[in-house]
């Protein structure tokens, strides 16, 4: 079929009937909607922008064809448009702005008062009145139109012609340092098809059903037409699939998932941006920062026709095929698909619940955090190469990606600027290594967390020597406290992993004072002025997370040998048991006239508040063990914060405004030393008398608490 450009499209001879008749004029018909790429809203901006550089690049060097214009032609040789109104317009605007720039003969660009509106007297006459004049060039030209005596101010209220006010400045600012372009237009840098139709009834009623439906193009269906026409370039046959695809299977299964309309087209564009980026990160880049608009993702991936884009359309193929697939194979969709993972290899996370990661990604990509992504890529990698994994295998590995998802949120992300850089790419080859071969790859650059990776290759070694304890370890792992992290029991002693879920069935408090009964198991915070212990509130369970995963600062060590002691006491944990530890403790500390820090712990309540188990030192804590203070929140010291020694004695008298650090006594205060304790003036500075508790090598004789109740009940200058 022939191309036309807008020029020649004047003075082509179409048969009509039995005769030949040549098309003398185009005329919008009055049922037609009014021009409409000039209107307001992002969507339309966005849009005419993209045709407008789509433009420019064919009169810059690559032809482009608009594809078809459908319109009938009668006797006269007038031809009123069915389809391409919106076309034709912009092409009739651009052939007048390069008519004027580049100083054309009125003879040569007489064609252009063949070109009118009837839907309005205003669009008609300005389309009339703009073929006769000629701007300066030197502002815009809208403002230059509007300022013309010939202007009407009433035209500015009529849609299509303030819509083509604004694509006029678009076109100058777009096209205002093309050369020749009015010659490159008139030799066919842009073309069409025309198809005339006949024999249809082509009447009024016919063009208000074909252009008044009332809904304008979405974005998705904008998105489509532009992805056909770009595969298209570089492979016909393939964009003919893929239009079928996009029509058929693919719409079809996103149905089945929302079962309407919006939810296909919304759902097609986050699966869209699921894969550029898994394709970006392939291509060791980052999206972060970048345009995240479906259009440019389509130019950036698909756009150029290279052998790249041929693979990379492969893979937005297979990767929507597979759910294809699932949804045909599987009774319950995808949703039972995700729940069979669930049940047989407890894939639930601590921070996701059970979730349909596809329709995570579907709803709402732009929120969808790292960990739902990696673990549908891993998905993704086993169902686009299920021929070579066996299931069994997949439940193993995608438990490995679970394990190092769920203990690498900190590190996973793709922004250049982070402490680590961009470590998507690495992670993205990580999970290829472990979904499709079972290994977890030391010879890639920095990905998920260190110590989970290393865990996981020695869990690899350690399941096959020990098949027998495969399930206990898989039921460690699940542990809601744990999460895939189990280096805070010793490999080589699998019997204790039952006892773990036992203990932490208990009582939090009573487990919290049975470890420290057995000994300090406390860790320090990076800082170096804050420590981790436990705490009794079971819904605060980041204090035992924090102390079972281990970080950069130090006393992981001790956790694991107090935890180990303990879970090595006895074959069975209760609370009945655990309290007989404790008991025992409190009882040894009395005999042998001990007490230290931790006998104090266990002793009184306030050394155990149920928040969030976080304690600041007052001073050394290997020189001054009895110096610390309660935190009431789990960073900063606040007025709540409190020494648990002066609030056990005497809480009316607590110093708030000092954080808890002493009582106060009209014009005294009593602070806490490692040797007792020390009254000073009401300035804190001036030491006015010390109460030492007995002490041998540095540890309470007596139990200081009571001591300084005591003292206080003695000292009437308190009073």
């Amino acid at each position: 079929m022939d191309k036309h450009s807008f020029k020649s499209i004047f003075g082509t001879e179409i048969v009509s009937g039995t005769a030949a008749v040549r098309i003398r004029n185009i005329e919008i018909p009055s049922v037609q909607r009014d021009y409409a790429q000039g209107r307001a809203g992002n969507d339309v901006a966005r849009i005419r922008t993209r045709i407008l550089e789509a433009l420019r690049k064919a009169v810059t060097g690559t032809p482009l064809t608009l594809d078809f214009i459908y319109g009938d032609v009668d006797s006269n040789g007038n031809m009123t448009p069915l389809d391409g109104q919106q076309r034709l317009t912009l092409l009739f605007l651009l052939h007048w702005y390069a008519s004027r720039r580049d100083a054309i003969a009125d003879a040569d660009c007489e064609f252009l008062r063949h070109f009118t509106y009837a839907t309005r007297p205003a669009s008609r006459q300005f389309c009339e009145k703009l073929v006769s004049f000629r701007p300066s060039l030197h502002t815009s030209l809208s403002q230059e139109i509007a300022d013309q005596e010939w202007f009407p101010l009433g035209w500015q209220a009529d849609p299509t012609v303030s819509s083509m006010l604004v694509v006029l400045d678009d076109i100058q600012n777009v096209f205002a340092d093309v050369s020749d372009l009015w010659e490159a237009l008139c030799s066919g840098a842009i073309t069409f098809h025309f198809l005339p139709i006949r024999d249809m009834g082509l009447t009024d009623e016919l063009y208000v059903k074909m252009n008044s439906r009332g809904k304008p193009l979405t974005t998705f269906e904008h998105f489509k037409a532009e992805l056909e026409r770009s595969i298209t370039a570089t492979s016909p046959s393939d964009a003919i699939r893929i239009s079928k695809k996009i029509d058929g299977e693919w719409t079809d299964m996103f149905w089945s998932l929302g079962k309407s309309a919006e939810f296909v087209d919304n759902a097609f564009l986050n699966y869209f941006r699921f894969v550029c980026d898994i394709l970006c990160y392939k291509m060791h880049d980052t999206p972060h920062g970048k345009n995240r608009d479906p259009f440019t993702l389509q130019e950036t991936y698909f756009g150029s026709g290279s052998g790249i884009d041929a693979k990379n359309l492969e893979f937005l193929e297979k990767s929507l095929n597979c759910w294809v697939t699932v949804k045909r194979e599987t009774t319950g969709g995808t949703s039972e698909f995700f729940r069979q993972f669930y049940d047989d290899s407890r894939l639930v996370t601590a921070s996701d619940s059970k979730s349909n990661y596809l329709m995570d990604c579907l709803t709402s990509y732009e929120r969808l955090p790292f960990s739902k992504k990696v673990i549908l890529y891993a998905f993704s990698v086993y169902l686009l190469n299920k021929s070579s994994i066996e299931e069994a295998s997949f439940r193993e590995r995608i438990r490995i990606v679970r394990n190092l998802v769920e203990n690498s949120r900190d590190e996973m992300s793709d922004s250049e600027i982070r402490q680590g850089g961009n470590r998507m790419p690495a992670v993205i080859e990580q999970v290829d290594s472990i979904i499709l071969y079972g290994i977890v790859a030391d010879n890639l650059s920095i990905n998920f967390n260190d110590v989970q990776l290393d865990e996981e290759r020695m869990k690899i070694v350690w399941r096959k020597n020990n098949p027998q304890w495969v399930d206990a370890l898989r039921n460690l792992e699940d542990h809601p406290l744990l999460y895939g992290r189990v280096g805070i029991l010793d490999l080589a002693k699998p019997e204790l992993f039952q006892r773990f879920a036992e203990l932490f069935s208990c009582s939090w408090d009573k487990v919290d004072c049975a470890l420290i009964s057995i000994g300090d198991y406390w860790q320090a915070d990076s800082n170096g002025w804050r420590w981790q212990g436990g705490t009794s509130n079971q819904n605060v369970s980041s204090a035992w997370k924090s102390l079972f995963h281990k970080g950069p600062a130090g006393g992981f060590d001790n956790t694991v040998r107090t935890l180990g002691a303990l879970l090595s006491s006895h074959e069975k944990f209760d609370d009945e048991t655990l309290d007989e530890i404790v008991g025992g403790f409190l009882k040894q500390c009395k005999e042998t006239h001990r007490f230290d820090w931790r006998y104090y712990y266990v002793k009184y309540p306030s050394f155990r508040p149920g928040r969030h188990g976080k304690f600041c030192l007052d001073g050394d804590r290997m020189n001054a063990p009895y110096v610390f203070r309660v935190m009431w929140t789990p960073t900063n010291i606040s007025e709540n914060t409190y020494s648990a020694y002066l609030k056990e004695a005497d809480s009316e008298h607590i110093s708030r405004e000092s954080y808890g650090d002493c009582l106060v006594y009209h014009d005294k205060k009593i602070y806490v030393t490692n040797q007792g304790f020390r009254i000073t003036d009401i300035s804190g500075k001036e030491t006015i008398d010390l109460w030492n508790v007995p002490q041998v090598n540095g540890i309470d004789q007596e139990d200081r608490i009571v001591f300084l109740k005591q003292h206080l009940a003695q000292c009437s200058f308190l009073k």
